[in-house]
């Protein structure tokens, strides 16, 4: 199954990483409300960037970065979603990280933070990305962890 990157997601693709966040997010963990336009959407999101993977026809997994107003050098990583019906998750995490980079570079982004779980921040090392956690976890859909690397 062919696998296919959009980093930057066009502006016509934006409402497909809307639905897969809803998707991931909404239905499949229970994290965030439902609604009825079947899309997670947040304020950010209308200043922020997106990466956004097809997996065959179908769109699978998506990010948002979203550089600072006030430091554009920096950006925060956030609303990474993986579909459950992706079936190649291994190449799928490894073209999230190739769009962030992506992204970063061509937005002169150098520094890059987030809030992840630490299960997460291990699997971010497979995938050559060494985060390095910030003061003690906090409570948010579980115990999380706010991490800060340089952008490679």
């Amino acid at each position: 199954m062919s696998v296919e990157l959009f980093a930057p997601c066009p502006l016509e693709r934006q409402n497909d990483c809307f639905r897969v966040r809803y998707q991931a997010f909404c239905i499949e963990q229970d994290w965030e409300p439902r609604n009825d336009t079947d899309m997670e959407w947040e304020a950010k999101d209308g200043w922020s960037m997106f990466v956004l993977i097809d997996e065959g026809s179908k769109p699978v997994a998506t990010c948002r970065i979203t550089p600072l107003r006030y430091a554009p050098d920096v950006a925060e990583i956030s609303r990474v979603a993986i579909v459950k019906a992706c079936v190649d998750r291994r190449t799928v995490r490894r073209m999230l990280v190739e769009g962030i980079t992506r992204i970063s570079r061509a937005n002169k982004i150098k520094h890059w933070f987030s809030l992840m779980e630490p299960r997460f921040i291990q699997l971010n090392k497979m995938y050559g990305l060494s985060w390095e956690t910030i003061g003690p976890p906090v409570e948010v859909h579980g115990k999380r962890s706010f991490c800060y690397m340089r952008a490679p």
